[in-house]
């Protein structure tokens, strides 16, 4: 992170910035990046996972279910960030090596990350509309060849509502089930069980703007838990493409992941 102020002297800064990446959880992110035993970019998301002591399980469809040619679209629910995509990305690489992840662009600083990933900004500012749209240009190739993409339709991980008074799954982005349609691919829809902690919930619900920065410490968080991934029916495009709209088709897939509609 960069502190950087006309108002504040350079050393004040530095410590300012020292806080920071203790505070939002990058300082520890990065000690354990630096412990990690030597790997290829495919053995990053297992090697992380095993450095956290995170142990990923599955139920549901047998993996064996999941076709091993292909274009295919792995979507999921978003319920805490960084840490479902480690495992499902660690999950698809069992069964196939030519997997990509849909990610923030923040984390294109991970060489490892940069190698295989697809990078996009989910926040919508008009400055970085230009990542989005290559983000999605290169996904849209990687399926079209026959590639498997991870894509939390989501964005962003899910959020505390002060209305309903619940941690909430995020409206999904009709651009998944278009891409499906207009690529041909399967989508296999996989539902991801946890939650982030009190704490992140009730600071992004008074700061929304700190969802991907506090995703980092809440990585941290999950040190020694299991994380539970319930693997779906791979649905044929040919289902996607009965719906007269993409709206349609997108609230399908939802439903078939396993996630309640929003009211």
């Amino acid at each position: 992170m960069r502190v950087a102020s006309r108002r504040l002297p350079r050393p004040v800064a530095q410590v300012a910035r020292v806080a920071l990446d203790w505070l939002l959880g990058f300082r520890g992110f990065n000690e354990i990046y630096r412990r990690l035993p030597a790997c290829d970019a495919a053995g990053f998301p297992r090697a992380y996972l095993d450095a956290i002591k995170v142990d990923v399980t599955h139920d549901g469809e047998a993996l064996e279910s999941i076709p091993v040619t292909g274009p295919l679209i792995v979507i999921a629910n978003h319920p805490m960030g960084l840490v479902e995509g480690l495992a499902l990305d660690a999950l698809l690489l069992t069964v196939r090596r030519d997997v990509a992840v849909m990610m923030v662009h923040q984390l294109a600083a991970v060489p490892e990350c940069a190698a295989r990933h697809v990078f996009v900004d989910p926040s919508g500012r008009r400055s970085r509309r230009h990542l989005s749209r290559r983000g999605w240009r290169e996904a849209f190739a990687r399926v079209a060849r026959g590639g498997v993409l991870i894509v939390f339709p989501a964005g962003e991980a899910a959020a505390f509502e002060w209305r309903r008074m619940a941690v909430v799954e995020q409206p999904w982005s009709r651009h998944i089930a278009a891409l499906a349609r207009r690529t041909g691919a399967a989508v296999l829809p996989v539902f991801v069980q946890g939650r982030n902690s009190v704490g992140y919930h009730l600071a992004c619900s008074i700061c929304p703007p700190l969802k991907n920065v506090l995703a980092v410490r809440e990585l941290s968080n999950k040190r020694g838990r299991t994380l539970r991934l319930t693997v779906g029916r791979t649905i044929p495009v040919e289902e996607l493409r009965r719906f007269s709209d993409d709206e349609g088709a997108t609230a399908y897939l939802r439903q078939q992941t396993g996630v309640p509609a929003r009211k």
